[in-house]
């Protein structure tokens, strides 16, 4: 499974149009409606755009009733993904800096860690409250962006 921090980078140069395929499989027309307006449709999605105008690609109708508005699921997710895994970075990538890091806080490297922790669960409880919508359905909704992005450049 891709982190969010290392996605294709021309998954992350089209990252419009693949918040906007999503957010039309889950009812949300407007924003690749917006980009079919004003841009050309990079060639990662014209079979998606093609089978959505032919009718071949049906919306996803789990997610048409959730509480989170379509257009800004992916970029949810997108957020909370970086937050997650930057602090996973930190704590699994970057020991000296930990320690470095405790030294000059007088603290144990074990309290930032667990400190790290505690902030990537934080940002995805933060969302669920705001939402209204319980932490699982965030993790749902990451578990998604992350399946989709590990499919790439199938959109």
């Amino acid at each position: 499974m891709t982190d969010f921090l290392h996605i294709p980078h021309r998954l992350n140069e089209t990252w419009p149009w693949f918040n906007a395929v999503c957010s039309w499989d889950w009812g949300d027309v407007g924003p690749l409606a917006e980009l079919i307006r004003t841009e050309s449709i990079p060639d990662e999605y014209r079979e998606a755009v093609a089978s959505i105008i032919s009718g071949e690609r049906k919306r996803d109708k789990n997610w048409h009733k959730s509480k989170i508005p379509a257009a800004e699921r992916m970029k949810l997710a997108g957020s909370i993904s970086t937050i997650i895994d930057l602090c996973r970075v930190l704590k699994t990538g970057a020991a000296d800096g930990i320690e470095s890091m405790a030294d000059r806080l007088a603290r144990e490297p074990i309290d930032i860690v667990r400190e790290l922790e505690s902030e990537a669960r934080k940002v995805q409880s933060d969302a669920a409250v705001h939402f209204d919508v319980s932490v699982e359905t965030i993790k749902k909704l990451l578990r998604d962006m992350r399946s989709r992005i590990d499919r790439w450049p199938v959109v």
